[in-house]
């Protein structure tokens, strides 16, 4: 099953990504995009591994797409329009979920630029969240969003 995008949600092979309903999906956007009520701007991909191998396979190559991601969240950041991020910090939600995260910003502290990798059962989605620095409730409702996400792949380990 691909992605499918529908406001304010994402759905996948294993996992639904909702925000709130004050958030719309931008139609115009080659990729599932979500747009905040205070000018955030979510895009998400997922990497899903697919086979009928043994479980244990499976997930050796769902930490491979983790560290791949990780890697990613990094060179990402290195622009040198961004502050320096020196590196991926390892978050365990309030659900018990764990995931990736790497904020940084402009240099001018302008606008905000997050990544999130998150693991579910034998997919990888991949959150990019960038808004102005005073979108707190944006901020807010993506890490809720997150929070839920992790919520039921922390209970199905």
């Amino acid at each position: 099953m691909p992605i499918r995008a529908s406001a304010p949600a994402i759905e996948g092979h294993d996992f639904r990504f909702e925000l709130p309903s004050t958030w719309h999906a931008d139609a115009t956007a080659d990729r599932p995009t979500f747009l905040g009520p205070q000018g955030a701007e979510v895009l998400l991909s997922a990497s899903h591994v697919t086979g009928s191998g043994p479980h244990a396979e499976a997930v050796a190559i769902r930490e491979s797409l983790l560290a791949n991601a990780e890697r990613s969240m990094l060179e990402a950041s290195a622009h040198p329009d961004l502050t320096a991020a020196t590196n991926v910090e390892r978050v365990t939600s309030s659900s018990g979920g764990r995931f990736l995260r790497l904020d940084t910003s402009t240099i001018d502290g302008a606008v905000r630029f997050a990544q999130f990798a998150v693991p579910c059962a034998n997919t990888v989605v991949l959150i990019s969240y960038e808004a102005p620095t005073h979108a707190h409730e944006d901020h807010r409702d993506l890490l809720r969003a997150i929070d839920l996400l992790t919520m039921h792949h922390a209970t199905s380990r």
